[in-house]
């Protein structure tokens, strides 16, 4: 039953096997093109979510670019769309994105994802620097009633526009309600307690500052180094108590190889394909290391070989792993050894905000 095979495809995922996922999707899409019965709505859906696990961004954006092609009125378009979108953003190429999130609301009025795609455009409208258009985009996607990890991101979008402008107490407001999303937040709340700390911090108010840098200190490994360096501008007894949440100083611990803390931590959600996932409160970070962050994946040893020593120029503890995919090698990049796939993915946020590469948390075994 290939629709079993699609869904089973999916619990995978959720568990984090993403390696074993891709692979039983290939194998799926394979059957499905040599099985002229199958159905183009099963076909969509599975050509869909093989594009969305595969580690190569080129691969994927062929695939999507396929399902618009084959499958225009199906319900995969509309996700295609928006994940084209994103890849023309991270690339780069903001004309494009924008390209495509008007083709999505004009041919998908009724898209559940818009929302997201107005996230997306707001974040576009800015790297642009069109500060009141990425504040309409933002306000229009609050709008719609996302759900909390959605909503969170809108209202820091909505924060970085007002601030762009100059707005600072309305951008202060907006950080305040994407931290109030609390649990929900997931990763978007140390986001919002770093922009809030800044704020406080070209106010004046030394104290607040100090108190949102040592709370991200405490919860965020991603975020762990740039808040502990301001807790050190500032002065004060904060990041002590930061320092102790992790058991050990940044100087004494590399950033990579930081694990989530387990005294402190940010509640959320664990939806791989919003990317939303946090350290759950109180949960303890397991003792064995099964997790790294992806960070490319190529069919030239050369490019990946380029990669590792980029990382390794940084201090990242960084390897090739490679790997038979689809009867081709393939050489995964990965950085780090984690408990969790959280803390894996806290680190690759730090990853992200040094060297711009996009990661995917990966499990170890059974990949």
């Amino acid at each position: 039953d290939l629709g079993r095979e699609l869904e089973r495809a999916r619990e995978w995922v959720a568990a984090g096997r993403v390696g074993a996922a891709e692979a039983l999707l290939r194998r799926v899409t394979a059957e499905m093109a040599a099985n002229q019965r199958t159905g183009d709505g099963l076909q969509a859906r599975a050509l869909g979510a093989l594009a969305g696990v595969v580690a190569d961004a080129v691969e994927a954006r062929g695939l999507y670019e396929e399902v618009l092609r084959r499958w225009p009125r199906s319900p995969e378009a509309g996700r295609a769309r928006l994940e084209l979108a994103r890849y023309f953003f991270a690339t780069g190429e903001y004309w494009g994105a924008l390209k495509q999130l008007e083709a999505l609301r004009e041919e998908r009025p009724d898209f559940a994802g818009a929302a997201e795609a107005r996230c997306l455009e707001g974040e576009t409208e800015l790297a642009l620097g069109r500060n009141e258009r990425a504040q309409f985009c933002f306000d229009e996607g609050l709008k719609l009633q996302p759900e909390p990890l959605t909503a969170a991101w809108l209202w820091i979008g909505l924060g970085d526009a007002r601030r762009a402008q100059g707005q600072i107490a309305a951008a202060a407001t907006a950080y305040e309600e994407a931290a109030r999303g609390g649990g929900a937040a997931g990763g978007a709340l140390p986001v919002a307690w770093m922009a809030l700390a800044g704020i406080a911090e070209e106010r004046g108010d030394r104290a607040a500052a100090r108190d949102w840098y040592a709370r991200v200190s405490a919860a965020s490994p991603g975020h762990y180094a740039a808040a502990q360096q301001a807790l050190g501008r500032l002065g004060g007894g904060a990041a002590v108590t930061a320092v102790g949440a992790l058991g050990r100083s940044a100087a004494e611990e590399p950033w990579e190889s930081r694990g989530a803390p387990t005294s402190t931590a940010v509640a959320g959600g664990n939806d791989p394909a919003a990317s939303g996932m946090a350290a759950k409160s109180g949960t303890p970070v397991e003792q064995s290391a099964q997790w790294a962050v992806q960070v490319g994946a190529f069919s030239d040893r050369a490019k990946a070989d380029a990669l590792l020593e980029e990382l390794r120029g940084i201090g990242a503890r960084a390897e090739v792993v490679p790997r038979e995919v689809g009867g081709r090698q393939v050489y995964r990049v990965w950085v780090g050894s984690y408990g969790s796939r959280d803390a894996a993915y806290m680190a690759g946020l730090d990853l992200a905000d040094r060297l711009d590469l996009d990661f995917l948390p990966v499990q170890r075994d059974g990949l």
